[in-house]
């Protein structure tokens, strides 16, 4: 009895090596037809799963019935070379990923479809020896109602036009099993083994490889100049897939500001001017570049500055109400100006006789012009 099992485990060991080496052979046919596909066909591992009809993926393993594969592959290896790359189309274009929106029994039977249709559109698109199969009227003709309702053979596209216009064609196309080609059992996690599914988390993880794979796939074949897809039908979806609506809202608002921003010309600056200024009017100039900035409020704050050791000298209240403390401010440096206070003056001045007038201020500057004289100033805002 025991004989009986390890024979029995020998040959079905021996059956699943023989249809790696099938599907190796694939594989190597693929990559030397369409070296651009080089990283997409070694995305995939191997896995033996007898419980299927012939092979399927999952996005991360191709399962093969061993039994089938090898069967398949006697009476045509072109089947199983488009077998190979019929799952590589659906693993590029993300259509496993997609299968979990359609929980309705019609409207999984109605994706897979679509899915096939689209993948094997794609393959019949490929002129190579490889995969190469007389040419099929009646798929074509299929292929070009579809396309007289849509520009893009994309599985979404052919799934809303079979629903919504060729619903009867569709289900004359599922028990026919026209495109039928792989299984899609681990699409949908409910059909298949619980240990074999992955989590949403590695599902992610994977369809963003995917979607690098189909990017780096586009570059190589502008390139290559897409050896194979003589029609230009695998070009075309990928860069269909590939390509993301802009929103020209979020385009514009990189460039958009909430006020003017001012800018010095420095083809049209001159220092020598610009010296001149500076030494027959101090530091006017530059408190009037803060001018442009106006109007200040929410989003656009006015600049305010601060200094130490500054000595109030001079104080004044002035005004109607005598609410306003004028004095002369002389900082660190030396520099005189003419400060002014418009809240708490008496309390300023007050503050002013403390410490012989040095304190701590913030200020913004600004410019005073009484009866055609113009001269700096500086209004207090806080002050310790």
């Amino acid at each position: 009895m025991e004989d009986n099992i390890n024979t029995k485990n020998k040959e079905e060991r021996d059956w699943e090596k023989t249809g790696i080496k099938v599907l190796d052979m694939a594989k190597q046919e693929l990559f030397l037809g369409m070296r651009y596909m080089f990283l997409a066909l070694n995305m995939l591992g191997y896995k033996a799963d007898r419980r299927i009809r012939f092979v399927a993926t999952d996005g991360r393993f191709l399962y093969y019935n061993p039994v089938l594969l090898i069967e398949n592959y006697k009476k045509n290896p072109t089947d199983v070379n488009r077998a190979y790359l019929h799952m590589i189309m659906h693993c590029l274009f993300r259509h496993i990923y997609d299968a979990e929106k359609y929980k309705d029994e019609d409207d999984i039977q109605l994706w897979n479809l679509s899915c096939d249709i689209c993948a094997e559109y794609l393959v019949d698109g490929i002129e190579l020896s490889c995969v190469i199969k007389p040419e099929n009227t009646k798929r074509q003709q299929i292929y070009k109602e579809i396309l007289a309702k849509s520009r893009v053979l994309s599985a979404a596209n052919i799934f809303y036009i079979l629903k919504t216009q060729m619903n009867n064609q569709a289900q004359m196309w599922i028990a026919s099993g026209e495109f039928e080609v792989d299984d899609h059992a681990y699409w949908h996690a409910d059909q298949s083994d619980k240990d074999n599914t992955s989590s949403d988390e590695d599902n992610n993880k994977q369809e963003e490889k995917w979607e690098n794979a189909a990017k780096k796939m586009q570059s190589a074949m502008t390139f290559d100049s897409g050896r194979g897809d003589t029609k230009g039908n695998l070009l075309k979806m990928l860069k269909a897939v590939n390509h993301k609506e802009i929103s020209y809202r979020d385009f514009l608002r990189k460039f958009a500001v909430t006020r003017e921003s001012m800018h010095v010309d420095m083809d049209s600056f001159d220092y020598g001017f610009y010296n001149y200024g500076m030494t027959v009017y101090g530091n006017m100039p530059l408190i009037e570049e803060l001018e442009y900035m106006e109007p200040f409020g929410k989003g656009n704050t006015k600049p305010v500055f601060a200094a130490r050791g500054v000595v109030m000298q001079h104080v004044k209240i002035i005004g109607k109400n005598k609410n306003v403390a004028k004095a002369t401010a002389i900082d660190a440096a030396g520099n005189r100006m003419e400060a002014i206070c418009f809240h708490d003056a008496q309390e300023f001045a007050k503050q002013c006789e403390r410490n012989n007038g040095k304190m701590s201020i913030t200020f913004y500057p600004g410019i005073n012009e009484f009866r055609g004289e113009r001269q700096i100033q500086i209004v207090i805002t806080h002050y310790r």
